[in-house]
């Protein structure tokens, strides 16, 4: 960034066209791709394209309310238009040409390796990217200053954002004839308990060697019905943060959140204060803790934007028999189009095609759920 007159997070891009005119400016000084990309292009949260689908606050899956009716984000003619773009930054040669080769969560992930190895300027992420691979590529290139840029839109404003109405996507149900129930309750509140109990600093401390193998076994993980706060990264970044403008490095059970990520998160703030030059101590203070870093931006993320929300949390009969094969029809459509292999126009076929093949089956069923739920 610095070689291409970036010095400060101010002169960040904050609209398409001035991010645009960056990217060419990284092209001309490092002569090849700008950008990590892969054929997980949307909903990775690493190296793919959705912070550029919000900037056109357009989206390629969702169902969102229109008047009362849900309708289907990834059929929005405003797709078009982040579509061309997405091809134009292809032509130019911002991400590789067989990026749609590479997928970002295999093992020997290559888009994953470039990114340690420092060969990008810019990460498109979710909030927690510090925590990794950004903090591999520090620790081995400590000289690395990353920084979270502004949310890209049209006009330099927050740009609408869309999020889940209710973000689970995991049911465990029981029986009728389970002689025992009660049990599963149990042992939801073991977990709960067991990871409060032993978090604590001065606990972990005075573990025998049998607990520690216990809790360095993650036990406590082993049982799929597990508490966990959702509030607890914002809970735990306004805390810590509090009690780092008291100056204090010690604190006691009574004053800590009973959340399980906090004594985690305090123990990630007093090693970062202690190694502000590790790379794994930065990636995980950056990701949840720093003021402008990754859980602070969400937080103003969501506070500011116009959210628009993913109606549905239920699964409907056609959407097991065909969401699965509407989903491949769509990442074909829109990867077609992004390398040029179809020109944008066929944006209009691949509609026509996902309504026939059962995408209008499942809206008349998202639809009578919404209106009767």
């Amino acid at each position: 960034m610095k070689e291409v007159g970036i010095t400060s997070v101010d002169q960040l891009p904050k609209t398409i066209e001035e991010f645009e005119a960056l990217c060419d400016k990284l092209m001309e000084a490092n002569g090849g791709p700008v950008l990590p990309a892969c054929k997980n292009y949307i909903d990775a949260q690493l190296g793919d394209f959705t912070p550029f689908f919000h900037a056109y606050e357009t989206w390629a899956g969702g169902w969102y309310d229109n008047n009362g009716t849900l309708e289907y984000a990834g059929l929005r003619e405003e797709n078009k238009e982040i579509l061309t773009k997405l091809n134009e930054w292809y032509n130019k040669g911002y991400f590789k040409k067989d990026f749609a080769a590479y997928d970002i969560w295999a093992a020997d992930s290559q888009v994953v390796s470039d990114i340690v190895a420092g060969k990008y300027a810019i990460v498109p992420g979710s909030w927690w990217i510090p925590n990794w691979p950004l903090n591999s590529n520090k620790v081995e290139h400590p000289e690395a200053d990353w920084v979270v840029g502004p949310n890209l839109s049209l006009d330099g404003e927050q740009p609408d954002i869309m999020i889940s109405r209710y973000p689970v996507n995991n049911f465990i149900g029981v029986g009728l004839n389970c002689e025992h129930p009660e049990v599963i309750f149990k042992l939801i509140y073991w977990s709960l308990q067991y990871t409060l109990k032993n978090s604590p600093p001065e606990v972990q401390n005075a573990m025998t060697e049998e607990e520690k193998t216990e809790w360095n076994s993650y036990v406590y993980t082993w049982v799929p019905w597990r508490i966990y706060s959702p509030t607890c990264l914002r809970q735990n970044f306004e805390v810590i943060n509090e009690f780092a403008k008291q100056g204090k490095t010690e604190i006691s059970v009574e004053e800590a959140p009973r959340n399980n990520e906090f004594w985690g998160s305090w123990a990630s703030y007093l090693n970062y204060m202690e190694n502000p030059d590790d790379g794994v101590a930065w990636g995980t203070y950056f990701s949840r803790l720093a003021e402008n870093g990754g859980v602070d931006n969400m937080i103003k993320t969501v506070e500011s934007a116009n959210i628009i929300y993913d109606e549905v949390y239920v699964t409907t009969p056609s959407m097991i028999s065909k969401q699965g094969e509407l989903n491949k029809l769509r990442d074909n459509a829109y990867l077609s189009i992004i390398m040029g292999e179809e020109p944008v126009s066929y944006f209009d076929t691949f509609v026509e095609q996902w309504k026939a093949q059962g995408g209008d089956d499942i809206a008349e069923e998202v639809n009578e759920w919404y209106q009767n739920k």
